[in-house]
């Protein structure tokens, strides 16, 4: 076996053993994003944050207006859009924030 098939076969390893470790990178963010999404929605649920958006309806957005804690037991929150939606409710702009006691 040559020198530069050794360096080759080393480097090959490396490469595999980076990959590797970018995979478990990503699926680590991956898991702690869906964890941070998984925690607004406890808090949105049990009233501890609050969220308003714009209700759509037959394509149209609505009067801006509080998004009920109840409802987030059936949307789910898409925070790359700003967008939540479910079980046939649609919310558009969806700003979350503190409720104004716990400022």
């Amino acid at each position: 076996m040559t020198d530069s098939m050794v360096e080759r076969q080393d480097l090959i390893r490396l490469v595999a053993e980076v990959m590797k470790d970018e995979q478990a990178l990503k699926l680590t963010q991956e898991f702690a994003w869906e964890r941070v999404v998984d925690n607004f929605h406890a808090q949105l649920a049990n009233g501890k944050l609050l969220a308003k958006g714009l209700p759509l309806r037959d394509s149209l957005a609505h009067r801006e207006r509080h998004i009920p804690s109840y409802q987030w037991r059936a949307i789910r929150l898409q925070l790359s859009d700003a967008t939540a939606q479910g079980h046939g409710v649609h919310y558009v702009g969806v700003v979350v924030g503190r409720p104004k006691a716990q400022r």
